[in-house]
């Protein structure tokens, strides 16, 4: 990708994409649905998986880069998953903290 320049791709399979190379900090990639935008350097990689729309860019001060897309063998980690686990650790703790928060509490 030329300096400048943005790309907007539509992920039809669980599949990843790398940069291969960059100038610095110059490759960045929008999710649609996420709040954040990814910044890469060469050699970084995230997984795609079906249906995501994302847009890659090049800022116009940075050198060009290169992406590879590879295709999975394996499904990608559905991020439902990754929400249930991260919320039973949250419940943990918080049962964690209201049981130290008793047990500081005098009688």
């Amino acid at each position: 990708m030329r300096p400048g320049t943005a790309l907007t791709v539509r992920s039809d399979r669980n599949q990843t994409l790398t940069v291969a190379e960059a100038a610095g900090r110059s490759l960045w990639m929008t999710r649609m649905g996420e709040r954040m935008d990814y910044l890469f350097r060469a050699g970084d990689s995230v997984v795609l998986r079906p249906g995501d729309d994302i847009t890659l860019g090049v800022h116009k001060w940075d050198g060009a880069a290169c992406v590879v897309l590879c295709a999975l063998a394996e499904p990608a980690p559905r991020l439902s998953r990754t929400r249930a686990w991260l919320a039973a650790i949250r419940g943990a703790l918080r049962h964690a903290a209201a049981g130290a928060a008793a047990s500081d509490t005098p009688r």
